[in-house]
């Protein structure tokens, strides 16, 4: 749990440093956040399902 409390912590600290800097910057940098948090979650998905299968592989033996 904690590291994705850090990475909820990272994503409000990067909002907050929207305001200090130029939009123009920002937003192409935003997109490939948004992408890149989008491939950690699926990512963190299909490890999450792996282990939950081999969990019910191991109570059928």
């Amino acid at each position: 749990m904690r590291t994705s409390e850090s990475w909820i912590a990272a994503v409000f600290f990067v909002m907050n440093l929207a305001h200090w800097l130029r939009a123009d910057f920002f937003v192409p940098f935003l997109k490939g956040l948004k992408i890149l948090l989008l491939l950690v979650i699926n990512h963190v998905k299909e490890h999450f399902f792996l282990s939950v299968d081999n969990i019910e592989l191991q109570l059928q033996h």
